[in-house]
């Protein structure tokens, strides 16, 4: 892999990383707060994620990580643990428009409308499929918790590469090697 591929991965990797906790944490928030007038901000968050997730799909395929595995074994652990985020991404994704879209509420990117809301004269939403709305909503709902833990995995195997194995993984992620 060139520099500048490298470089590109690494941009990708940090920025997704960066909107990422953004939006959940900002889901945590209003989902626990009740701040409905925050769900836009969420959901145009996650139409940037999606694009990016889009792009990170095809340019992982066209220039792969190497390799930090110290053995098949643990090949196979680094590379089911980066599969499993990236399929809850997916999942987190799907299942948030699943619930927005068929509640009637919409998706919009900064108040574009990419799924159309649909409301009633008294202006609440009316669903267009209640019930794949609702399974949406306990999908998106149990699979940040199980995300969120995941990343918190993540970080933590990315500090013990640094600090107990003291290799070159995260410094290489940071673009310092």
């Amino acid at each position: 892999m060139n520099n500048r591929s490298n470089r590109l991965t690494r941009y990708l990797h940090w920025l997704m990383a960066l909107i990422l906790l953004l939006a959940m944490l900002l889901g945590f928030y209003m989902t626990y707060t009740e701040s409905y007038q925050l769900y836009a901000l969420h959901k145009s968050l996650a139409v940037i994620i999606a694009l990016l997730f889009i792009f990170r799909l095809y340019w992982r395929q066209r220039s792969p990580w190497p390799s930090i595995a110290k053995d098949s074994d643990h090949e196979r652990l680094v590379s089911g643990a980066h599969k499993l985020l990236l399929g809850l991404v997916a999942l987190m994704l799907l299942s948030g428009i699943s619930y927005s879209g068929f509640a009637g509420y919409g998706v919009a990117l900064f108040g574009l409308e990419i799924i159309p809301s649909q409301y009633d004269p008294e202006g609440n939403a009316v669903p267009f499929h209640s019930e794949l709305s609702v399974m949406g909503q306990q999908i998106h709902h149990y699979t940040g918790f199980v995300f969120s833990a995941l990343v918190v995995c993540h970080i933590g195997a990315a500090l013990k590469h640094h600090i107990v194995d003291k290799d070159n993984t995260l410094n290489r992620m940071l673009g310092k090697s």
